[in-house]
């Protein structure tokens, strides 16, 4: 405060304080946000002494303390007591408060506060329309969304996205839900929407999948979010109530949404099914989902309830049935060829030696055929289910993974694609380097010696070279760089030709470590220095900017890379925002290589004093088809 406290003036008064959300958001289309409103108004006459309106902010103590100035000028004194609804904020006003004569008390009545709030809300412009919120519905209770708010907490803690994906579709077998609930997937695994999503059958799954539009009937979720994005008066009850929440970005909404209508808030029924699913997926053990079927009894407000489910897709494919992918997501590329470059090696070593051409016609008998390479040993074993990851769907793939190590405990594809499943960077990289080592022994060093510069094109190498590239990767995620760039150096030593784009890597992090003679030398190494990528462009056009600022030289490399790819600067300057998913494929030239390139380089300029605002000011020329590009863009999502 900026009063000296240690024997403050107290004024014979009693403060109703409150901390409001107002319903009319504000702010940027891209950054709205619903205001905060500290209310004071005396608890003996109603009278509002004053108001302060603030984004969200992680504590309020700070303007609360501004507001007793501003009372101590009107009265002369700061009040005895202050009286408040939120617990949270009452806890931390005491430890600031208290010491300083002020009483800070919890009071679910506060008359004068809420006759202040009620004439505010007349002033729609102010405080928005009403958004009816779960008590709002006819026969719902307090109780209902007390019991509704326990289970989501708990299920949001249990994160079951850790081991499901939206691919992993559960049948509801009973009881039933509302109708289009017949089937759901926890969402979550992508790490930005997290919750459950419902269909009514595996054919809508399928269809949403595969990018169909909204359906034309109502769906049915359970999201989870932050208090501004749930309906209003919902928020107010969680807050008022002190409802369970699991964090601040985990408050449940579970409604119907519609294409050209509101959305529409559960029954008390339907509330209450909610409760009890949440409640008997958060007690779902691995071991049970990798069955395909189970029940779970538990109990809900309304007493015990038994819900049956089935994972369809999983028992398909535990029973030997191949499930196509609506999404189009299959094994393509190098690894949906291994298996068959290994049939040609065990069948080539059964003929003899054979030419070049004669391994050929092998090759095409065998793909044409059907034919796979037959397991001999264990290690063999391991590998091929590991192959079939690549085929599988869902809860399917970690079966294959756990299947495999518990063959081969060494395997590396195995240990290399749990790595990629875990969520904490530190038990990737232990998994990892498991698998490093283990493919090293495997591998003996001889092989390192003899081999070099040969490595992709041997079969029996690129599991330790996938291993190796997932662990250099995750080493700079944690910014440990100089043991990352180590890691892509031996690679490219093993594999110049660079099959996996490491390079690319590496080039990022010596822009990191400011090791720019290296990073030039790499860019201009044989192999790579007519690299016609944008992504090598721009790191052309970065090195130049760091060592010469703007230059002409620097000046022509950046014409280079906007002939490479004219999206690139808009993205990378922020003037078009990057998309929420990243493109699984892009060619040279389009935006989706654009967008690939800026999640790969963007941390590199803007690392780099004054570099953006640079590209910025050297692309103003540019706005008019930015601005033709955005409106091509949201045409686009439109049509969608």
């Amino acid at each position: 405060m900026q009063h000296d406290l240690s024997k403050p003036p107290i004024w014979d008064g009693v403060m109703e304080l409150g901390l409001m959300r107002m319903r009319a958001g504000v702010g940027s289309a891209e950054g709205t946000y619903l205001p905060r409103l500290l209310l004071w108004v005396d608890h003996r006459s109603g009278v509002v002494l004053h108001f302060e309106m603030t984004e969200p902010l992680d504590s309020y103590v700070p303007l609360v303390v501004n507001g007793l100035n501003t009372l101590f000028k009107l009265v002369g004194g700061l009040p005895r007591q202050i009286q408040v609804r939120n617990l949270q904020l009452a806890d931390e006003l005491r430890e600031a408060l208290e010491p300083h004569g002020i009483d800070v008390v919890v009071r679910e009545s506060l008359p004068m506060l809420d006759e202040a709030i009620r004439s505010m809300q007349e002033f729609k412009k102010i405080c928005g329309e009403p958004e009816p919120g779960l008590l709002d519905v006819p026969g719902m209770t307090l109780d209902h969304v007390i019991a509704f708010a326990d289970a989501a907490k708990a299920f949001y803690e249990a994160r079951p996205w850790q081991h499901l994906t939206d691919d992993d579709l559960i049948a509801i077998e009973s009881p039933s839900g509302p109708p289009g609930t017949e089937y759901a997937q926890v969402l979550g695994a992508g790490g930005t929407t997290f919750g459950l999503g419902f269909v009514k059958s595996i054919k809508a799954h399928e269809d949403m999948r595969s990018g169909a539009t909204f359906p034309r009937e109502a769906i049915w979720s359970l999201l989870f979010s932050d208090i501004d994005r749930i309906a209003f008066d919902d928020g107010e009850a969680w807050e008022r109530h002190g409802l369970a929440v699991a964090g601040p970005d985990a408050y449940p909404e579970f409604c119907c949404f519609y294409r050209s209508k509101k959305p529409q808030n559960p029954t008390p029924e339907q509330l209450t099914w909610a409760e009890g699913l949440l409640r008997a997926l958060t007690n779902t053990t691995e071991e049970e989902l990798d069955q395909g079927r189970w029940e779970k009894k538990v109990k809900t407000i309304n007493g015990e309830v038994t819900y049956k489910f089935s994972m369809p897709l999983l028992l398909d494919q535990m029973a030997g049935k191949h499930v196509a992918d609506s999404a189009g997501i299959v094994n393509s590329g190098m690894m949906a060829m291994e298996p068959i470059f290994r049939a040609v090696e065990q069948e080539a070593a059964k003929r003899g030696p054979m030419t070049q051409e004669e391994l050929d016609r092998l090759m095409r008998e065998i793909r044409s055929e059907g034919r796979t390479f037959q397991p001999t040993n264990d290690v063999e074993r391991a590998q091929a289910l590991c192959y079939q990851f690549f085929e599988a769907r869902g809860r399917r793939k970690i079966q294959l993974v756990r299947q495999a190590l518990a063959i081969d405990p060494d395997c590396c594809d195995a240990l290399t694609l749990l790595a990629q499943r875990e969520a904490d960077p530190e038990a990737a990289r232990q998994l990892l380097q498991r698998a490093v080592d283990s493919a090293q022994r495997r591998l003996g060093p001889e092989r390192f010696e003899k081999d070099a510069g040969l490595f992709w094109g041997i079969v029996q190498t690129r599991p330790y070279m996938r291993a190796r590239e997932d662990l250099a990767i995750v080493l700079m995620d944690i910014g440990e760089l100089e043991q990352a760039a180590s890691h892509f150096k031996e690679m490219l030593r093993l594999n110049p030709n660079d099959n996996q784009g490491n390079r690319y890597h590496l080039a990022q992090c010596l822009l990191a470590l400011n090791h720019l003679d290296e990073l030039d030398a790499l860019l201009n190494r044989s192999q790579y220095k007519d690299d016609f990528t944008a992504e090598w462009a721009f790191t052309r056009t970065l090195l130049e900017y760091r060592r010469s600022g703007d230059s002409p030289a620097v000046r022509a490399k950046l014409n280079q890379a906007r002939r490479r790819n004219k999206f690139v600067i808009p993205l990378l300057t922020e003037q078009v925002p990057l998309p929420v998913y990243s493109p699984s494929v892009f060619s040279p030239g389009d935006e989706d290589e654009a967008i690939s390139c800026v999640e790969q380089i963007s941390q590199g300029w803007h690392d780099t004093p004054g570099a953006v605002e640079w590209l910025a000011k050297a692309s103003r020329t540019e706005q008019k088809r930015i601005r033709q590009w955005e409106h091509e863009r949201e045409k686009k999502r439109k049509r969608r």
